[in-house]
Order: structure tokens, then sequence, then C-alpha cells
């Protein structure tokens, strides 16, 4: 039972990380390029503890931090 509940807690931090992208993708609609960064920022950070909280669930994890890496980057060269 404790190996599931370790990977309940990875899949929370994933889909917690995907809700911070969702805002993120909100704000860039509204052109909060500040907020899309902040953000986008939460959601990496939120990858990294999915990962140490599960190393299993490092394939959910990077995809996340992918998006999130992307999302900001492109925020980044609009506030430019």
């Amino acid at each position: 039972v404790r190996s599931n509940e370790v990977m309940i807690k990875a899949v929370l931090k994933v889909t917690e990380g995907y809700r911070s992208l969702v805002r993120a993708f909100r704000a860039s609609k509204e052109k909060k390029w500040d907020s899309v960064v902040k953000l986008s920022c939460d959601a990496f950070f939120l990858g990294d503890q999915a990962k140490r909280a599960a190393p299993n669930a490092a394939t959910l994890a990077n995809q996340l931090q992918a998006y999130a890496k992307s999302f900001a980057d492109q925020a980044r060269r609009e506030m430019k």
C-alpha cells in the first residue's frame, strides 16, 4: 500500500502542475507575461516534486516540465 501512496502523491503533483499550466495559458491570452512565467515555473517545480516523490513518475513529470519550459520561454520572448 505504501508504494501506491507514493505514486498517488506524485500524480497529485503532476496534476497540480498541469493546473498551473492551464492558468498560465489563460494568462497568456490576456498577455500577462509575468504571470505566465511565474505559473510555468510553479509547474516546473511541481514536476520536480513529483519525480522526488516517485521516480517512476518521471515520464509524466518530464512532459509537464517540457511544457512549462516552453510556456515560460515563449512568455520571456514576448516580454522583450
